[in-house]
C-alpha cells in the first residue's frame, strides 16, 4: 500500500488492523495517555474512546499530589487493560553504555529526555 494511502486509512480508522511503531516517555502519562486513548487523541488511530478514561486523564494531568495521581494513573490503566484497546507485539528500550571516564554525566529517570552532556566530560 502507497505510504499516503495508508497514512489517510490510518488517521481516518478505516482499517481492520494495523502496525506501528511509536517512542514515548513512559515516565509522563500525559504524553502516553494523551497521544494514544483520550477520545480525538492523535494517535489514537483505532479511535477507542472510554469517557472514563478521558476523565481521569483530565484528573491526573491537573494532580499535584503523588499518591493521588498515582492511583489515577492506576485506575486508568486498569480500565485500558479491561478494554484492551490495542496489543503491544514488542517492547524496546534504549540502552546506553558508560565510561568510567565519563564524568558530570547525570543519568535522568527517562532515556528520551536524558540526552544533555553539555556539561559532562571525559576524563584523561
Amino acid at each position: 500500500m502507497p505510504t499516503a494511502a495508508y497514512d489517510e486509512a490510518l488517521t481516518r480508522g478505516v482499517f481492520d488492523a494495523h502496525v506501528h511503531g511509536t517512542a514515548t516517555a513512559i515516565d509522563d502519562p500525559d504524553l502516553r495517555f494523551g497521544e494514544n486513548y483520550v477520545t480525538g487523541a492523535g494517535r489514537n488511530y483505532g479511535k477507542y474512546s472510554n469517557p472514563r478514561i478521558d476523565e481521569l486523564f483530565v484528573k491526573q494531568s491537573q494532580t499535584l499530589d503523588f499518591g493521588a495521581h498515582k492511583k489515577l494513573v492506576r485506575d486508568m490503566l486498569m480500565i485500558l487493560q479491561e478494554d484492551n484497546p490495542d496489543a503491544p507485539l514488542s517492547w524496546g528500550m534504549m540502552q546506553i553504555a558508560h565510561s568510567s571516564r565519563l564524568k558530570n554525566y547525570k543519568i535522568a529517570s527517562s532515556t528520551f529526555i536524558n540526552n544533555r552532556y553539555q556539561e559532562a566530560w571525559l576524563a584523561e
